[in-house]
């Protein structure tokens, strides 16, 4: 979910939020965000025939989302400006 367009604050809140509840650590933690990822598709990605295969089989899930991967290709997610932004020092 966090690869779709617009939904990283809804990831955030529904997965990253619940597992820092679950551990009972979410009032520790000062800062966490949710950011797409790395589907390597790709004939020389290291997962096996198996794994590509549900892999393919989430990207269906994922295309609801508006998150449409492309077979035999590495798919990059990850928005930069979005994790740069995240990591950068506050300014004083």
């Amino acid at each position: 979910m966090a690869s779709a367009p617009g939904k990283q604050e809804e990831a955030r809140q529904k997965y990253v939020g619940k597992i820092l509840d679950e551990v009972a650590i979410s009032g520790a933690v000062d800062a966490y965000g949710a950011f797409g990822g790395l589907y390597d598709l790709s004939a020389s990605a290291r997962m096996s025939f198996f794994d590509k295969r549900m892999l393919s089989m989430a990207a269906k899930q994922m295309a609801k989302d508006g998150v449409s991967l492309k077979e035999g290709t590495r798919n990059d997610l990850r928005d930069w400006d979005r994790i740069q932004a995240f990591t950068a020092p506050p300014l004083s």
